[in-house]
């Protein structure tokens, strides 16, 4: 509200709005935070505690071609209006937390990943071992990626069959 002409006896301010450094300060805030947000990985972008609109927004971003950058910059302003919304310390304290990984979902992938080795070198064992962890599990589906895995030759072919087996860990485990 601020002070009126007269109200020289009133020796208090009151302000109901942000100052406009304020306001400029939270601005630069939400431009360095989204462009570190698009410059992460998809998955990571729903456990970051933003609203659905401003995950949204960063997929719509990710899906527009390199070569648009009109495009690219209009939904990058789009996900810095969005993010003025959210409370800035919170995101920048998961988005650090995140880089630091020590997100559950983090953890998670990297339990799998340790999963996905112990199956590719432990054999029908370690498959039967994760179905019993993981009913739901396709056996055959498994034990077939697993054998797949396990005899791949050459660099791109074990890749793609260790991705192959990673995805349907995943799935099996929820986090796809």
């Amino acid at each position: 509200m601020g002070r009126k002409r007269g109200d020289e006896d009133t020796d208090e301010v009151v302000r109901d709005r942000p100052t406009h450094d304020e306001k400029t300060e939270d601005s630069r805030r939400a431009q360095v935070l989204s462009r570190a947000l698009v410059a992460m990985r998809p998955v990571e972008w729903p456990f970051l505690g933003v609203d659905e609109i401003v995950v949204e927004a960063l997929r719509i971003y990710a899906g527009i071609p390199k070569g648009r950058n009109i495009a690219l910059q209009r939904q990058l302003r789009r996900v810095q209006v969005l993010i003025l919304t959210e409370d800035l310390d919170a995101l920048e304290a998961a988005m650090g937390a995140a880089g630091k990984g020590h997100t559950e979902r983090q953890d998670q992938a990297l339990a799998l990943e340790r999963e996905r080795v112990r199956i590719v070198e432990g054999g029908k064992e370690a498959e039967a071992a994760f179905v019993d962890a993981h009913p739901g599990t396709d056996r055959q589906r498994l034990r077939q990626l697993a054998g797949h895995a396990r005899k791949a030759k050459g660099e791109a072919a074990a890749k793609r069959a260790n991705r192959k087996l990673m995805d349907l860990l995943r799935e099996a485990a929820g986090l796809a």
